[in-house]
């Protein structure tokens, strides 16, 4: 059996939790009424969307409980404050889901609309002011004056010199070619034609396989989260 060294060759994957755990906290007890009692666990995905994902309980550790999972797409470390607000919108859906009326994964309430727009991170359809605030799968922008711009601006915490390579960035691509697979949910997928895809939302939420609709089609890169 292969010996583990006693000075390790690397410590990236340390040094990459530790710094998503920083922000983490920092938001879980500067931004929220009241800190969050589960701990979450920030898993990096490359298929999610940009907006990242909140699932509850996905996770245990056996002995004290339930752990949530926040999913943040890789590429958001390119920016900091998006990959700040990303995590900070996501621990308002736990929040939620903890506290008070939490509807279903990915899905905005009249509730969570107001958390939001508290936060300095108002819901729309469209990334700017004036899209539809309530439904599945809404994004956001960033208020200047907000909540959350004010924090970021005081971050004081560690920071990571850790990026996606640019060969490797399927979102640095100006478009997508192929199909987009869509759910009557929302969630949507790209892919090649003739794949089968159950999705992931409707599983989590109904326990029920849906499969998702091939629409043949060019489909644009999802705008980045703006800040207005």
């Amino acid at each position: 059996m292969t010996e583990i060294p006693s000075e390790p060759i690397q410590n990236t994957n340390t040094e990459i939790g530790n710094y998503l755990d920083n922000i983490l906290n920092y938001y879980n007890h500067e931004l929220l009424d009241t800190p969050l009692k589960t701990r979450c666990l920030i898993v990096l995905n490359p298929k999610v969307g940009k907006d990242g994902l909140f699932i509850p309980k996905k996770w245990t550790d056996g002995d004290s409980g339930s752990i949530h999972e926040i999913q943040v797409n890789p590429k958001c470390l390119e920016q900091e404050i998006v990959l700040h607000s990303v995590i900070a919108r996501n621990l308002i859906f736990a929040w939620q889901f903890e506290n008070s009326n939490f509807t279903r994964v990915a899905y905005l309430n009249a509730e969570g609309v107001k958390l939001m727009e508290d936060a300095g991170l108002p819901p729309t359809s469209t990334g700017e002011p004036g899209g539809d605030k309530i439904g599945q799968g809404k994004t956001y922008y960033i208020a200047k004056e907000g909540k959350f711009a004010g924090l970021f601006n005081s971050y004081k915490g560690i920071t990571c010199k850790y990026k996606p390579a640019p060969k490797n960035e399927r979102l640095s691509k100006a478009k997508v070619y192929g199909s987009k697979y869509k759910c009557e949910c929302g969630n949507y997928a790209d892919s090649k034609s003739g794949s089968s895809y159950i999705c992931g939302i409707c599983k989590i939420n109904k326990n029920k396989e849906v499969f998702m609709k091939e629409e043949k089609k060019e489909k644009p890169i999802s705008k980045p989260v703006k800040i207005l």
